[in-house]
């Protein structure tokens, strides 16, 4: 049975990575989430606002991952905000 047959009939995990700076640490997240061997994964990126231009190396690494993963993970856009809203000192 294909992983698009295989996506149909089990659920769907949805995995969702905050970012904040961090940039290579949440690529390493993202391609550790690419190797599940589950057929329905789904990966959302969240951008908290950062400083160091993750957005963009986010969005080049993720692209990377997409092209060159052999999974049926599917690895979505980033979300992007402008106005930190995590926990602590802004």
């Amino acid at each position: 049975m294909s992983a698009r047959v295989e996506a149909s009939v089990v659920p769907c995990v949805l995995v969702v990575l905050l970012n904040y700076n961090g940039a290579q640490v949440t690529l390493d997240c993202v391609r550790s989430v690419a190797e599940i061997d589950y057929p329905n994964v789904k990966v959302v990126v969240v951008g908290n606002a950062s400083t160091d231009g993750s957005a963009r190396v986010l969005a080049e690494g993720i692209a990377a991952i997409n092209d060159s993963c052999p999974c049926a993970c599917a690895i979505r856009a980033i979300m992007e905000s402008t106005r930190r809203r995590g926990l602590g000192p802004e």
